[in-house]
């Protein structure tokens, strides 16, 4: 049950904070886990690594803007933490089946 919360708590901060999302080792001590115990704990209680996690969130947020708002595809991929805007649109194509552009012209409709 402890070991849950604490895993509850990672889950928490790494979505808050998923455009910067802190390191294993970092967000493994804030918690109170060892980093192995964080990894296996996390994709065993919500079955998705750590990145996989971060990764869902940053590309549904981008969606999101680019549903919503009129910003650069540029500038969405920089504010959900992708430095570059070839890795952010490879990304958004493998986990939506369409690229960036693409779903803003069809106004991919967000869940």
């Amino acid at each position: 049950q402890r070991d849950r919360r604490r895993l509850l708590a990672a889950r928490e901060r790494l979505a808050a904070h998923f455009a910067a999302p802190p390191g294993i080792a970092a967000l493994a001590r804030d918690v109170g886990l060892g980093a192995k115990k964080l990894c296996a704990g996390f994709t065993a209680e919500f079955g998705e690594t750590t990145s996989a996690f971060v990764r869902r969130l940053r590309l549904e947020c981008a969606r999101e803007l680019l549903a919503s708002s009129e910003l650069q595809v540029r500038e969405i991929a920089r504010r959900v933490g992708y430095r570059h805007h070839s890795t952010f649109t490879a990304a958004f194509t493998r986990h939506f089946g369409v690229a960036p552009k693409h779903a803003r012209r069809r106004r991919l409709v967000v869940n």
